[in-house]
């Protein structure tokens, strides 16, 4: 094994380092002079943790072969500070796993760490791990005195307040040979006897290397390392702590070149945990197909929900369910947890390994070494805010640090299922900072060209909805019912009066906007309690006498009797729709794949994203399973069908055939991508269906205005409290004593500049489905109701610069026609835009000028 190139610019400055301390005899002097010979004067200053001991760190992200550097590292330091002293190694791990690494690698003679120590040292080179030592197996002051020793030991070990560390402070018979070696000038522990193994590891003034060290920092592990009375220390972290004297930054970049990393990282978004274990489960299948002329096992980490007391349920349930439902044998599943470790004994890299699935929460998040680790899964709740930074790093290291020439080796892989993806993103960047990927502001970049996919041949996908999830790729079905949505709708109704029952226990729940009898009926007494109630402040009290008009259709009258008027609702136009003679036509390109690339470019060390362009998508997903469409496009429509069917019109049939319509125009790679993206597609139809629908309407309502059947009329009365969960106090001119704080940044921008105006009186936050709304073809929630001290009342609706859509302009055109027929000279609209209004709207500024006036 070749030193990488910043591998031994590390150690070049290890060697200019210990140079500079031969002459300069002071650490401060040194390290300042390190610096300062590398035009870095502002370096902070030396940090004498242990007075007089040199301490310094390699700062080397997750895969950079800290393990090698430091084995690498022995020859220098000893040549240095132990030249003619017998050659006693301390080497310091955080846990139970990285010894056993460790230990197992240093001590395999074919291993490239034991070939290096053997290269730097001759043959006369032993490894001992503590239960070796309190033995006295091997370990004699006559061979300390001809050898390199190299003590393998936990953190724990040597901790107060663990169980391990009063074993290495008690008498030990085995090391009486070692005190006759002490001399009378030695200085001895006080609370240790002196036959005790730390008493004896004190003697021989061992050099010390801490792996993790970012785990030393602790005045228990200082004190810890000040117990081996240590003649030298050398910190290896990814994350160096504050006090740490870092000597060498190795570049993130430079793994990437090396060969030692996977990256780039691609995150590819779900939409439900099945569809993250079936397509974790195919695509790993298409890896190992790959990489078998490279001897490599691809291995998916299924990163599971904490339940707490439950967990043990929970890893057997998803062993079963890839047992069961995946036809994958139960040898090639291992559990790993605090309390579980199927690993134990087992070697990940043995060619006859049949590990190829890991179920764990956190417990690989450090020193977990295995570069066949090549998926992360994440089986967190779709609304659950996922937590892959604690195990990231644990798919980075790439197999035998080469570059392949199939590029998808050299990559590693993330599939989740969250319903914000955003926040998956940031604990992204978080897990990269934490393995070393220097935690610095990140941002989009510039799409370039992802790579070509081999074209091989494409094998079936199983879909949600299908009678089995078999990995063996058999012929399912659909489920041939078309749903039923009176069924869907017992099963809604159940779930509400579910979470009526939850809102008693929980504070403050959501506030019913009008607070009437309806709204006493509703509520639990315990929540009735609990809400924390806001009401009109005493100078806008008069706002209670208001009442905004809404839209209503004209009742019928004649001589003998009339019918009353009737609110307008966008159902009610809607009641005699039909999607039968409606188009088909929808375009499903440039669709939101939520796929993304995490990578390091230029030379940079901290990682950046961007979201893969539709054909580096499509790219991507050739290495998925495919679906035979032949006779599924009737079976699929059904199951875009069911997800889109909740609405009373149109029909679950009709909705059916529309769908069936649309689906049945896919040729074999649209359907293919149909299949992968459910829900994408799923929601372009939905929106296509709420557009004609939305069309429909406004004809309706369009007509009946003109003929005068719907007018506006007085509807609806301010409440006189109001019990927001979130609320400001903080903005001037509020009609509550609190108002809803749910704004975003323009929305705060103009309502602060609102309410500075000297002819503006009160302004009130609106709730969205709770408050006043202008109803007709569509529900329109504006965001603010401002009233002017002319008594006009207007009411203001906030747009950001990318949202020039057909709900916005519907929105525009009905508040427009709402300020007509309620009486212009009365009430006001306005759609107010940041820079880029629609046509009939107005910029901010444009608006303010124009509020001024009023």
């Amino acid at each position: 094994m070749i030193l990488k190139d910043y591998q031994q610019t590390a150690l070049d400055d290890l060697e200019d380092f210990l140079t500079i301390l031969d002459d300069e005899k002071s650490l401060t002097s040194a390290y300042k002079k390190f610096w300062e010979e590398r035009d870095v004067p502002a370096k902070p200053p030396y940090q004498n943790s242990i007075s007089g001991v040199p301490q310094v760190c390699f700062k080397v992200p997750t895969g950079g072969g800290k393990t090698f550097m430091a084995a690498s590292s022995l020859k220098i330091i000893c040549d240095h500070i132990k030249p003619d002293k017998n050659k006693v190694i301390v080497w310091l791990v955080p846990s139970d796993t990285i010894l056993t690494q460790t230990y197992k690698n240093l001590s395999d003679g074919s291993h490239p760490y034991k070939k290096k120590l053997y290269t730097d040292f001759g043959y006369n080179v032993e490894i001992y791990t503590k239960e070796q030592l309190l033995a006295g197996e091997n370990f004699s002051p006559a061979e300390v005195a001809e050898q390199l020793s190299i003590f393998i030991l936990s953190y724990d070990s040597f901790r107060k307040k663990s169980k391990e560390f009063y074993k290495v402070f008690q008498e030990n018979g085995q090391l009486n040979k070692f005190v006759a070696e002490f001399k009378n000038s030695e200085e001895l522990l006080p609370d240790a006897e002196i036959n005790s193994l730390i008493q004896v590891i004190r003697h021989y003034n061992p050099i010390v290397i801490v792996d993790e060290s970012h785990h030393a920092s602790t005045p228990l592990s200082v004190e810890m390392l000040k117990n081996f009375n240590p003649s030298f220390i050398l910190e290896l972290t990814a994350t160096p702590k504050e006090n740490s004297n870092v000597i060498t930054y190795v570049p993130a970049w430079k793994l990437k070149s090396a060969g030692m990393v996977k990256l780039p990282v691609i995150v590819y978004n779900r939409h439900t945990q099945k569809e993250v274990i079936s397509d974790a489960l195919s695509f790993r299948d298409r890896l190992e197909k790959i990489a078998s002329n490279e001897k490599i096992r691809p291995i998916i980490l299924f990163q599971a929900e904490s339940k707490g007391k439950g967990d043990r349920a929970t890893f057997d349930k998803i062993k079963d369910e890839l047992v069961k439902n995946f036809d994958i044998p139960a040898e090639q599943i291992a559990i790993k947890t605090a309390e579980i470790n199927d690993l134990k004994n087992i070697d990940l890299m043995a060619a006859d390994c049949q590990i190829r699935y890991i179920i764990t929460i956190n417990a690989l998040k450090e020193g977990w070494d295995c570069p066949f680790a090549y998926i992360l899964a994440s089986l967190a709740n779709r609304t659950s805010a996922i937590d892959v930074e604690q195990i990231l790093g644990r798919i980075l290291r790439r197999p035998f640090t080469k570059n392949f020439t199939e590029r998808r080796l050299n990559m590693s892989y993330v599939f989740t299922a969250s319903a914000d993806f955003r926040q998956t993103l940031e604990k992204i960047v978080a897990g990269l900072n934490s393995a070393g990927f220097s935690e610095q502001e990140y941002r989009a970049v510039d799409e370039n060209e992802f790579i070509e996919l081999s074209q091989a041949p494409i094998e079936p996908l199983q879909l949600e909805g299908l009678t089995s999830e078999k990995s063996n790729h058999e012929e399912n079905t659909f489920v041939e019912k078309v749903p039923d949505k009176n069924n869907d709708t017992r099963n809604n109704q159940n779930d509400s009066v579910e979470e009526e029952f939850q809102k008693a226990d929980e504070l403050g729940k959501e506030y019913e906007k009008n607070f009437d009898n309806e709204t006493v009926k509703t509520r639990s007494v315990e929540v009735l309690d609990k809400m924390k109630y806001f009401p009109m402040q005493e100078q806008f009290k008069t706002a209670e006498k208001i009442i905004l008009p809404q839209f209503f259709y004209r009742g019928e009258s004649n001589l003998f009797e009339s019918t009353p008027d009737i609110k307008i609702s966008k159902e009610m136009l809607c009641k005699n729709f039909s999607l039968a003679d409606k188009d088909t036509k929808i375009d499903f390109e440039n669709m939101n794949y939520e796929i993304v690339s995490f990578d390091l470019y230029e030379q940079e060390n901290f990682p950046r994203y961007k979201y893969l362009s539709e054909d580096a998508a499509k790219s991507f997903l050739e290495y998925f399973d495919k679906l035979p469409p032949k006779n599924k496009i009737k079976q699929f429509a059904k199951t875009i069908a069911k997800k889109i069917d909740k609405r009373n019109h149109p029909s679950s049939q009709e909705i059916y055939n529309y769908v069936y319509r649309i689906v049945s125009n896919f040729d074999n790679d649209r359907l293919q991508d149909a299949i992968q993206h459910i829900e994408a597609y799923k929601n372009r139809i939905d929106n296509k269906i709420e557009d004609l629908l939305a069309e429909h309407a406004k004809k309706i309502f369009m007509t009946q205005i003109e003929t005068k059947k719907i007018f506006a009329k007085p509807s609806y009365q301010l409440p006189d409290k109001i019990a927001p969960t979130n609320f400001t106090k903080n903005i001037v001119k509020s009609l509550y004593t609190a108002e809803l704080n749910d704004m975003n940044n323009l929305e705060h921008k103009i309502i602060t500049k609102i309410s500075s105006l000297d002819n503006v009186l009160w302004w009130h936050r609106i709730r969205t489905r709770k408050g006043f709304f202008i109803n007709g073809f569509i529900n329109h929630y504006p965001d603010f109701i401002v009233k002017l001290k002319s008594d006009i009342i207007l009411l203001v609706e906030s747009k950001g610069d990318d949202r020039d859509n057909s709900d916005s302009s519907r929105k525009l055109e009905l508040g427009r026609l709402w300020e007509s027929k309620a009486g212009s000279d009365k009430y006001g609209y306005f759609m107010v835009f940041d820079n880029k209004p629609l046509y009939g709207a107005l910029s901010f500024n444009d608006f303010i000028s124009m509020l001024k006036e009023m």
